[in-house]
């Protein structure tokens, strides 16, 4: 310990005060309010040559432990240590009044609560942050497919390879339904450059949307904030309800760990326009049920190759996707789909709870792998998909409110259900949407139907499924007869004292093949009130 250093200590004078070199210690020394010092402004202690660990009784005697919290980082960030470390720190510990900006640092806590005491004049608690560069116009088309592209002659020669940059263009990416509403989403991605050549990048991947010149096309730079983590950190909040506010921020980020968990938090976690992320986030109440606060992780934007796993629940949703929210001419709008998104994990809906695992109309490649979700009220659903491409895989809903699986119409296409078990919804099973299949899983004891088409269910399959024991129908056909090229294949639809129907209502040019449809006798009977242009074949009782 340094009693009363009287000189200003840069990370130099940390190093060696007294003439005795520290670096590469594990042993380490607190320095204590150093005078006059452009770097260390609160107690910290230098543990090895690129961490400093800040002092316990120094947080928990703070009027507002988030300043105590940004002097270290601000100290780390100009002495180039890469990580600050807080202590173990119970709720009611360590009041947080401010905002946090990690400079560029990782923070990790060890068993660490910071409590939200007050109002918070910022999106989120902690944010890390990296920034885009101005945009320049495209002067050539870049369309879905393409895997180069001409750079605008303001940024030749400023990307390189290992770029990243932006492309943006107000083509809308969304499905009619929200065409419009504040939910419509416009084209903007991110891509690594891997290489240049006179005017061309060559990207990592190539493009997903169309980027015309006519529909204001633009490219910029992004600097991103790289290779840190935010891990061992639990949020919560004196009141929830009042100082609403995300726990982290994370955006224009690359190679990001994020570990954090909620608590009767005011808001979850958050990341925006961010690339290679991986995330996981336990979820114990988050009471804004009712607004963007009750999300526990939300990956959002232009977002890419995100590794997702939530766990908990008492929230409105434990996982969902949106845009980039941004200020536009009519309010407020939603730019970027996330996209190669991997969720695992599993969740509990409460009395409030709207739907457990869910997707906005932002988003494309989000799947769902082996998660579960269990119960809720009148307005939850196991899995809401609002977006283009989602996959279910191996996943499971028990008892939900309303839907196990709910497909948006008009929103949700090229959904697919793979495996897993839906037992046990309240209002019916699962309500298929567009260019969307069921494939091998079981649907048991849902109320109404096992699974229902819509008039948005053109070019959906059923196939190999077990849709058994629900209240009413195996299959519903709750559309007018627009949808065209239904098929249901290969499934297992059994009659019982609860559902004694096995399709109800089918229409179009609905194809029923090869289903074993035991206890109707004869098998076609299990279709009740076909179209005329329905085709039932091959079936047996």
């Amino acid at each position: 310990m340094i009693p009363n250093p009287t000189r200003a200590l840069t990370r130099r004078g940390l190093l060696q005060v007294g003439g005795l070199t520290l670096a590469g210690t594990a042993l380490g020394f607190t320095a204590v309010n150093a005078a006059g010092s452009k770097s260390v402004t609160t107690p910290i202690t230098l543990f090895s040559n690129d961490r400093y660990i800040v002092d316990r009784n120094t947080l928990l005697n703070a009027d507002d432990a988030s300043v105590v919290i940004q002097n270290a980082l601000d100290a780390a960030e100009a002495d180039g240590i890469s990580t600050v470390e807080l202590p173990e720190g119970d709720h009611g510990d360590y009041l947080c009044y401010s905002p946090i900006a990690t400079k560029g640092r990782s923070l990790t806590g060890t068993s660490t609560t910071l409590t939200v005491a007050g109002a918070i004049n910022a999106k989120a608690l902690i944010t890390a942050s990296g920034r885009p560069s101005g945009k320049a116009t495209l002067e050539r088309n870049a369309t879905a497919g393409d895997t180069r592209v001409q750079l605008p002659s303001p940024l030749r020669g400023v990307v390189t390879a290992g770029s990243i940059i932006g492309i943006e263009a107000r083509t809308s990416t969304t499905g009619p339904e929200v065409a419009g509403t504040p939910h419509e989403v416009w084209a903007c991605e991110f891509r690594q450059v891997t290489s240049t050549q006179g005017p061309w990048a060559d990207l990592d991947s190539a493009l997903i949307w169309d980027y015309p010149t006519t529909a204001n096309a633009q490219a910029y730079v992004v600097d991103p904030v790289r290779d840190f983590r935010i891990e061992g950190l639990n949020v919560t909040s004196r009141d929830p309800l009042n100082h609403r506010v995300f726990a982290v921020q994370v955006r224009e980020s690359h190679n990001a760990s994020l570990d954090i968990a909620l608590t009767n938090a005011g808001g979850g976690v958050i990341v925006n326009n961010s690339l290679n992320t991986k995330v996981h986030t336990q979820v114990n109440t988050l009471p804004n049920y009712f607004n963007e606060y009750g999300y526990g992780l939300t990956v959002a934007g232009a977002s890419a190759s995100v590794q997702a796993s939530v766990s908990g629940g008492d929230c409105r949703h434990i996982f969902t996707t949106a845009g980039d929210t941004r200020s536009g001419a009519n309010g407020f709008e939603q730019w970027g789909d996330p996209r190669h998104v991997t969720v695992t994990g599993s969740g509990t809906a409460g009395p409030n709870s709207f739907a457990v695992f869910d997707t906005h109309p932002a988003g494309y490649d989000i799947r769902f792998s082996q998660c579960s979700a269990d119960g809720g009220g009148a307005d939850a659903t196991g899995f809401q998909i609002r977006n283009h491409r989602a996959t279910l895989t191996n996943c499971s809903s028990v008892n939900a409110g309303l839907l196990a699986v709910r497909m948006g119409p008009g929103m949700a296409s090229k959904v697919s259900v793979i495996g897993g078990s839906f037992t046990g919804a309240a209002k019916g099973g699962i309500g298929i949407a567009e260019d969307s299949t069921v494939t091998g899983s079981t649907i048991r004891q849902c109320g109404g139907a096992g699974i229902i088409i819509n008039d948005s269910s053109s070019r959906a399959h059923i196939n190999n499924c077990v849709i058994e024991e629900n209240h009413q129908f195996g299959i519903q056909d709750q559309s007018s007869g627009e949808h065209v090229d239904v098929v249901i294949k290969g499934n297992t639809i059994p009659r019982s004292d609860e559902q004694y129907l096995g399709v109800l209502f089918p229409k179009s040019n609905m194809l029923i093949d090869s289903n074993h449809f035991a206890g109707f006798d004869p098998p076609d009977s299990a279709a009740y009130k076909p179209g005329p242009n329905v085709q039932i074949v091959n079936n047996t009782g």
